[in-house]
């Protein structure tokens, strides 16, 4: 069985931390730029209380709605809490302000948090250029960079943020995705664990609770659970509200075939954090492998009203899913949902496809099996059904071509499918469907026989009939003549 991540599995970029640092580094190079969210907000920001930072600006912000720096903060909160679309909506209010560095990185944090790195260099690039020695304007450049597959690049430029200031967490955390995902995974175990013993008394404890967590993901990528689950509960004693810890240990002992621990752990952390989709995720997950499926349909289904987007949690729904009752109403429309955010899982697109065909939901059968088709052209089955769909649908022509692809895939499923086009729509060989020889050469001859034969039949009734009609006509002529030769003359 495929192992799915938790949802929200991506890098878990910590804003408390670089915000405050960027203030800092901000009023070093441009001390006329003031921030208005002054120390309250900033500070609640600092420790991760998006929400009140959130409440805050809102507050500064009804005061004053043209202060600029206000609804960069309100922004960078609703980033912590992942409302990445109305963070978008004040940096443009933000922008139509003016512009600033500080606005230049709240952009490039977005787009990168929105997956977007290769359009954040540009901004990071920009305020690397007005601050060029503080770390966090190399920071920026670096998750960019990485973001977008420049792996080298990026191992540069964090390293020298961690060079301007080496305690700077995000830039460690950074380091070791980058060297992860430049194939040198060792050494990106090697930068966490040295952050870990060298910086442990002079970091927070939730930055040293971060760094654990990204530690515990790269044993667990490698397959070491028991390394991985060790440094996530090592994580929880640290910073018990941690989720990404929390949702490691529970992941880290269901792999481990500790259920009954898992369960232990992630059903109390649901009930504390019922609004966060990964702790759902998880316990969906150890439901789903102690085979209690609808406890777990109903945490998947949880995990998604909070994560509509994440394509872990859609396969996580799938998983739960029982394929024999994908024709339900309520199943068919979750598989059609994953269908469309999963468009390159060849065999869901075929699920979805062929449950349609059972409900008779012939337009959303047919854009299932394209989807499967283009993933893997040269699939019998796929094709077969998409033919399918399309002659029951009225697409006649299509259902044809789907036959011509099946000749030379699966000669038994085109006829197959032939022979349901001609029992829907039969038609005479005309020069549209002269494929027709080619897949039968004895059509021709059984077409024309059989036109001759009713032709044939058509002429003997019509020769018949006349024969009737001739012999009735002499009859009457006889009788008249036999009566006049009866009759005397005077």
């Amino acid at each position: 069985m495929i192992e799915y991540q938790s949802c929200m599995s991506f890098v878990y970029l910590r804003i408390c931390w670089i915000w405050p640092l960027f203030v800092i580094a901000l009023s070093a190079c441009a001390p006329s730029i003031q921030h208005a969210g002054g120390g309250g907000s900033d500070s609640l920001i600092a420790s991760g209380q998006y929400k009140a930072a959130e409440q805050q600006y809102n507050q500064e912000i009804k005061k004053n709605p043209q202060s600029q720096s206000a609804l960069i903060g309100l922004a960078l909160a609703l980033i912590g809490l992942e409302n990445l679309n109305e963070a978008e909506k004040n940096i443009a209010k933000a922008k139509a302000i003016g512009e600033s560095n500080e606005l230049t990185y709240a952009i490039a944090l977005l787009l990168t948090r929105q997956g977007h790195g290769d359009k954040a260099i540009p901004f990071c690039q920009s305020l690397l250029r007005d601050m060029p020695d503080a770390a966090v304007s190399h920071l920026c450049l670096g998750m960019a960079l990485r973001q977008a597959g420049q792996y080298n690049e990026a191992i540069s430029s964090l390293n020298t943020a961690l060079s301007i200031e080496p305690l700077l967490i995000d830039a460690t955390i950074e380091l070791a995705l980058a060297k992860d995902a430049n194939e040198q995974r060792i050494a990106a175990i090697n930068v966490l664990k040295r952050a870990i013993r060298h910086n442990a008394a002079e970091i927070s404890q939730q930055n040293l609770a971060q760094l654990q967590v990204n530690l515990g993901k790269l044993y667990e990528k490698s397959r070491r659970y028991t390394e991985a689950n060790y440094m996530f509960d090592k994580a929880r004693l640290y910073d018990a509200t941690n989720i990404e810890a929390i949702a490691g240990s529970g992941r880290t002992l269901r792999l481990l075939g500790r259920l009954d621990d898992a369960l232990s752990i992630l059903k109390p952390a649901v009930r504390q954090y019922k609004q966060d989709a990964r702790v759902h995720a998880e316990l969906a997950t150890v439901y789903r492998d102690y085979h209690l499926m609808p406890q777990a349909l109903a945490e998947a289904k949880q995990a998604l009203k909070l994560d509509t987007t994440s394509s872990e949690c859609y396969q996580l729904l799938v998983s739960t899913l029982d394929p024999a009752n994908d024709s339900d109403s309520e199943n068919l429309r979750l598989l059609d949902q994953a269908a469309a955010i999963l468009t390159d899982d060849f065999e869901l697109q075929n699920r979805l496809g062929e449950a349609s065909i059972k409900r008779k939901r012939w337009k959303t059968a047919i854009e299932a099996f394209r989807r499967a088709i283009m993933i893997k052209p040269t699939d019998a089955q796929t094709n077969y059904g998409l033919g399918l769909a399309q002659l029951n649908g009225g697409d006649i022509a299509g259902a044809k071509n789907a036959v011509v692809a099946l000749e030379q895939l699966d000669a038994q499923k085109a006829k197959e499918l032939l022979e349901k086009i001609n029992t829907i729509a039969p038609e005479p060989k005309t020069a549209d469907n002269a494929f027709v020889d080619v897949l039968n050469p004895n059509n021709n001859v059984i077409a024309e026989k059989t036109k001759d034969n009713a032709s044939t039949k058509k002429k003997a009734k019509k020769r018949l009939k006349s024969k009737k009609k001739a012999k009735k006509k002499n009859s009457r002529t006889n009788k008249a003549k036999s009566k006049n030769r009866k009759r005397p003359r005077r």
